[in-house]
C-alpha cells in the first residue's frame, strides 16, 4: 500500500500538471481571505454600534435614577418642613421646653399620648424610623419617639462631638431652613446607617426647637437598586464623597452600605468613574470597577443640599464581549465552511446559512441590548421626548400614554402645550430658553396636564436637553403629584377635626385643656394676669323644646360667630359642653375681663333669629391670683355664673374671694 506521504506527493504533482486546479485553489484561498476580512471589519463595526447603544441606554437609566433621587429628597425635605410648621409640633416643643427635661424621671412622659399618637402615625405613613425634637438654644435632645437613650443627651457633649446630628442641628440654626445630612452611623446606635432631615420650628417668628426625622439607608437602596432581565451584571449604585457606598452592590455582597460604614478602612472604593462624578463631571467609559473588572460605565454627579454623590450605572464588559465573541467565532468558522459551499452549492444555499448562523445571533444580541429600552418604557414615571426644533413628540413611554389617555401615534402629531393648557406659548418658550443657551441643565416646575378626556392632574416636571443617538432632543421626566397633594389636604383636615368642635368650628374642650395647661406654665414663667370667662345660654332647653334642635344649632353657631369677632387673637375661645362656653384671656385682670364679658353679653342680646325671640347669656368671671390657684379658677368662675343666674340672668358676675 502507498504511504500517505506518497499520496500527497502524487496529488501535488497532479495539481502542478493542471494549472486550472491551481487557479481554483488560489481562487478559493483568496475568496476565503476576502470573506474573513469582510467578516472581521463587519464585526468590529457591529461591536462599536452595540457598545454605543449600551452606553446610550445606561446613560438614560442613570438620568432616571438621578432624577428619582432628586424627587425623593425634595419630598423628604417637604415632609419635615410641613411637620415643623404643624401646630402639634409647635405645641409639643413648648410643652417639652416647659417641663425642664432634667427633672423628668420617666422619659416616656416627655411626649403625652395625643402627641405620641400623631408622631407615630407620621412615622408609619412615611416609613421613617424616629422623630427627635431638640432645644434650639442649648442643644438638649428633648424627645425621641423610638429611642429613649437619646433623651436628655446634649449635642455639645463628647459623645456627639462632630456627629452628623450635631452638624445638621447647627446648620439648621444658622440658616433657619430645612437641611439633610449625609448617610452615617448614628451615635448610640451603631448598627444600621441612617440619614437625618432637620427643620426649624418657629412660634410667632421665634425659633423654639429643631425637629429631625431619621430614615434608614434602605430608603435610598430601593431607589437605585435594580436588576433587568437577562443582563446578569447590570447594576446602578451611589457613592459618597468619602468613597463609601450609599446603596448596596448587587454583584458583590460584601460591598453594602452597612459593611461600608462599619468597616470604612476596608470598604472605600476608588475608580475613574467615581472620581470623575465626585468632581462634578458626567460621562461614560470602559473602566476598572470596584471589583477590578472591566465594565461599561456611565457616571454623573448628584448634588442636593449637603449631599454630593456619584451615581454610576455599569455592566460587565465580559457579558457583552462574551456573547459577541462567541458569535464572532461562529462567524469565522462558518466563513471557511461557506467558502466551500459557495463553490459547490451556489449563492442561495450560502445566503440561507449566513442568515441562520450569523444574522439571527446578532439580532438576538441586539434584542438583549434593547432590554435597557424596556426599563425606560416600563418606568412608573411619565417620560416624553420631543423634537428640539418642531417641538412635536417623538416618544412617550407606557405610563405617559396611559395617564394622558393618548396613543403614541396620536402623540406624534401633538406638542407639549397640547397637554399643558395653562401654559402660554411665551411662558413655555421662556422655560426652554435656558436649556437651549446652556445656562441651565435642568428646568424643574409644577403645572397641570390635561388628559384626552378633559380632566386635569397635577404634575412635577424635570425638563432636560440631552443627546439621543446623536440628535439633541428635549426629555421630560414627569411625576403625577395628585395623590401627594390629596394626602396633604387630608392631613390638614384631620388635624382640624381633632381640635375643633364639629358644629361651631371653635376649639373643643380637649384642645382648650391643652392651651390652658400651656398658658398656665407661661404665666408662671412671666408672672402675667390670666382671667377666665364662663358663660352659657339662658333657657336654652326651652329653645330646643319649643323650636327644635335645628333652631338650637343656629343659636349656637350665631353666638360663637358673634363672640369670635369681639375677641383678640390671643384670647382662647372654646365650647365647654352643650350650651356652655369658656374664654381664657391672657394678660388680662378681672376688671378688664368683666368689661369684655359685658360687651359680649350686650352684643348677643342684639342678635336676631328666625323664630323671632332674642337670646341672652349669663357670665361668670374669675382671675388666677397665684399659680397654685389655677386648679380652682373653673370652680370660682362657675360660682360667679351661678350667681348671675340667681340674680336674674342676662348679666355678668365676678368672683369675689
Amino acid at each position: 500500500m502507498k504511504s500517505w506521504v506518497a499520496i500527497m506527493k502524487e496529488n501535488i504533482k497532479n495539481i502542478r500538471s493542471r494549472p486550472q486546479l491551481l487557479l481554483s485553489l488560489f481562487g478559493f484561498i483568496a475568496l476565503s481571505i476576502a470573506m474573513l476580512l469582510m467578516t472581521y471589519f463587519y464585526s468590529q463595526k457591529s461591536r462599536a454600534i452595540l457598545y454605543s447603544h449600551v452606553f446610550d441606554q445606561l446613560s438614560s437609566i442613570n438620568t432616571i435614577k438621578t432624577h428619582n433621587l432628586q424627587l425623593f429628597f425634595q419630598d423628604r425635605e417637604a415632609d419635615v418642613t410641613a411637620l415643623a410648621s404643624n401646630q402639634t409640633i409647635i405645641d409639643l416643643s413648648r410643652l417639652l421646653d416647659a417641663h425642664e427635661l432634667q427633672s423628668i424621671t420617666d422619659k416616656n412622659t416627655t411626649i403625652p399620648d395625643p402627641y405620641r399618637e400623631y408622631l407615630s402615625n407620621f412615622l408609619k405613613q412615611y416609613m421613617y424610623t424616629d422623630i427627635l425634637i431638640m432645644d434650639a438654644q442649648d442643644g438638649d435632645i428633648l424627645s425621641s419617639l423610638n429611642y429613649k437613650q437619646y433623651i436628655g443627651k446634649n449635642l455639645y457633649s463628647k459623645a456627639f462631638e462632630n456627629s452628623e446630628m450635631t452638624k445638621l442641628w447647627k446648620k439648621v440654626i444658622e440658616t433657619n431652613v430645612t437641611h439633610i445630612s449625609d448617610m452615617h452611623i448614628p451615635v448610640l446606635y451603631t448598627d444600621v446607617p441612617v440619614m437625618l432631615v432637620g427643620a426649624p420650628v418657629f412660634d410667632k417668628g421665634k425659633l423654639i426647637s429643631i425637629v429631625m426625622i431619621k430614615m434608614p439607608s434602605t430608603s435610598v437602596n430601593t431607589l437605585v437598586h435594580v436588576k433587568s432581565g437577562d443582563l446578569k451584571t447590570y447594576e446602578t449604585y451611589a457613592i459618597g464623597q468619602d468613597h463609601l457606598f450609599r446603596s448596596d452592590s448587587f454583584l458583590e455582597k460584601r460591598y453594602s452600605v452597612k459593611n461600608s460604614f462599619l468597616d470604612p478602612n476596608h470598604s472605600k472604593v476608588y475608580t475613574k468613574s467615581i472620581d470623575e462624578a465626585l468632581s462634578g463631571k458626567s460621562g461614560s467609559a470602559i473602566v476598572q470597577d470596584y471589583r477590578n473588572l472591566s465594565v461599561l460605565s456611565v457616571y454623573s454627579a448628584f448634588k442636593f443640599d449637603t449631599l454630593h454623590w456619584a451615581v454610576v450605572s455599569e455592566i460587565d464588559d465580559s457579558e457583552i464581549a462574551s456573547q459577541f465573541d462567541s458569535i464572532l467565532r461562529g462567524i469565522y468558522i462558518w466563513t471557511i465552511f461557506v467558502s466551500f459551499l459557495l463553490i459547490f452549492s451556489g449563492y442561495f444555499v450560502i445566503k440561507s446559512i449566513i442568515r441562520r448562523c450569523v444574522i439571527k445571533p446578532l439580532e438576538k444580541l441586539y434584542t438583549k441590548a434593547k432590554g435597557f429600552e424596556d426599563i425606560i418604557n416600563d418606568s412608573l414615571n411619565e417620560i416624553y421626548i420631543f423634537d428640539k426644533t418642531t417641538l412635536y413628540f417623538i416618544f412617550a413611554n407606557k405610563c405617559a400614554q396611559t395617564n394622558a389617555g393618548y396613543t403614541l401615534e396620536e402623540l406624534q402629531y401633538m406638542k407639549p402645550l397640547d397637554l399643558k393648557p395653562y401654559l402660554s406659548d411665551e411662558e413655555f418658550q421662556d422655560l426652554l430658553k435656558p436649556l437651549l443657551d446652556g445656562s441651565k441643565q435642568t428646568q424643574i416646575f409644577e403645572t397641570l396636564h390635561r388628559r384626552k378626556d378633559g380632566t386635569d392632574y397635577n404634575v412635577f416636571i424635570h425638563l432636560q436637553l440631552i443627546d439621543v443617538e446623536g440628535v439633541e432632543c428635549f426629555v421630560a421626566f414627569i411625576n403625577d403629584t395628585t395623590e401627594y397633594k390629596q394626602v396633604l389636604k387630608d392631613k390638614q383636615h384631620f388635624n382640624f377635626l381633632a381640635s375643633h368642635d364639629h358644629l361651631t368650628k371653635i376649639y373643643n374642650r380637649q384642645m382648650f385643656d391643652t392651651f390652658f395647661e400651656k398658658e398656665i406654665q407661661r404665666g408662671e414663667r412671666y408672672d402675667t394676669n390670666i382671667s377666665l370667662i364662663l358663660f352659657d345660654i339662658d333657657d336654652f332647653k326651652m329653645i330646643n323644646d319649643s323650636f327644635g334642635h335645628k333652631q338650637g344649632d343656629e343659636v349656637l353657631i350665631k353666638i360663637t360667630t358673634c363672640v369670635t369677632q369681639l375677641l383678640r387673637e390671643s384670647d382662647i375661645f372654646a365650647r365647654w359642653g352643650g350650651e356652655e362656653f369658656v374664654i381664657l384671656m391672657l394678660n388680662t385682670n378681672i376688671d378688664q375681663a368683666v368689661k369684655k364679658a359685658d360687651e359680649i353679653r350686650a352684643s348677643i342680646q342684639m342678635l336676631e333669629f328666625e323664630f323671632g325671640k332674642n337670646i341672652t347669656c349669663s357670665f361668670g368671671v374669675a382671675q388666677i391670683k397665684k399659680l397654685s390657684h389655677s386648679d380652682t379658677i373653673f370652680i370660682e368662675a362657675d360660682q360667679a355664673l351661678y350667681k348671675a343666674k340667681e340674680n336674674g340672668k342676662n348679666r355678668v358676675e365676678k368672683f369675689n374671694a
